[in-house]
């Protein structure tokens, strides 16, 4: 997907968090449809899902995974490695450090083959309790759209604060889509819905991957009661043309802002969207 734009205080915690190392040595079955590269990439996902698992207190992993279970129940949630792999790394746990120390296809059989990893990550825990008061619901103007179609996002929040949205990459990078430099406007008012973009003159055009009849297309928001002046180092969403990825640095960068919150003082919430490619 290519989002592409066209025009028509909160301080972070320096706290050393514990952390823990862990090694994932692994083969997974790809069928013949899927590419070396792609079970390259999509093992390295995994990896870092059980990575973070293997670390992370079961009651963390069970709460984190309320987001997984509304997207499912809403019908819209399509499971892949990359998105589950991101969002646990995201809201239960935190890869600051990672390597792949070995990585081939191994045992091609006529329907697939098998792809060995072995991966090592420092995963960091999330400190803190979850505030039960605090609650964010982001939401789609349509569950899918044309290729081309402007995307409208809505997000409510339990209490005052500040909500920062992200475009998940299919490569796993991290590109924010609101506040941005034409709509610098993040703010949320108690149980009021607000819609993104709040400017009609801006807008966010999807479009699909290609070769591909139907992309998903995911958004993830982390609502705060306070600003954090330091997301807007994140990528943010190219003006003129979209991008196929934000670089390999924005997922780790994200990851290092994120484990300085404590959980008490933010939440989650994603949001996917099919974008219908054009008939030629």
């Amino acid at each position: 997907m290519k989002p592409i734009v066209s025009i028509s205080c909160f301080f972070l915690f320096a706290v050393a968090f514990p952390k823990e190392s862990v090694t994932v040595d692994s083969v997974f079955f790809y069928p013949t449809s899927v590419s070396i590269d792609e079970a390259k990439k999509e093992s390295l996902n995994r990896c870092r899902k059980i990575a973070v698992e293997k670390v992370v207190p079961k009651k963390t992993l069970i709460a984190g995974n309320a987001i997984l279970e509304k997207m499912e129940s809403d019908g819209q949630y399509r499971e892949n490695a990359a998105f589950t792999s991101f969002h646990t790394s995201t809201s239960v746990g935190y890869i600051i450090e990672e390597k792949i120390l070995a990585s081939n296809p191994q045992s091609f059989t006529d329907n697939g083959f098998n792809y060995h990893i072995s991966y090592t990550a420092a995963v960091e825990i999330p400190q803190g309790e979850r505030d039960p008061g605090m609650s964010l619901e982001l939401w789609s103007q349509s569950k899918s759209l044309n290729d081309g179609e402007a995307l409208f996002l809505y997000a409510k929040s339990s209490m005052n604060g500040f909500v920062y949205i992200f475009h998940f990459m299919p490569d796993q990078s991290v590109e924010m889509l609101f506040p941005n430099q034409y709509l610098p406007d993040n703010q949320l008012v108690k149980n009021e819905p607000e819609k993104f973009p709040k400017n009609e003159n801006v807008k966010i055009r999807l479009t699909s991957l290609p070769g591909q009849p139907i992309t998903t297309e995911t958004f993830y928001a982390i609502f705060c009661k306070s600003e954090i002046p330091e997301m807007k180092s994140i990528v943010q969403i190219s003006e003129n043309e979209g991008r196929l990825s934000a670089g390999d640095e924005s997922f780790q960068q994200f990851q290092s802002l994120l484990a300085q919150i404590p959980l008490s003082l933010r939440t989650e919430a994603a949001v996917q969207v099919l974008v219908i490619a054009r008939d030629d």
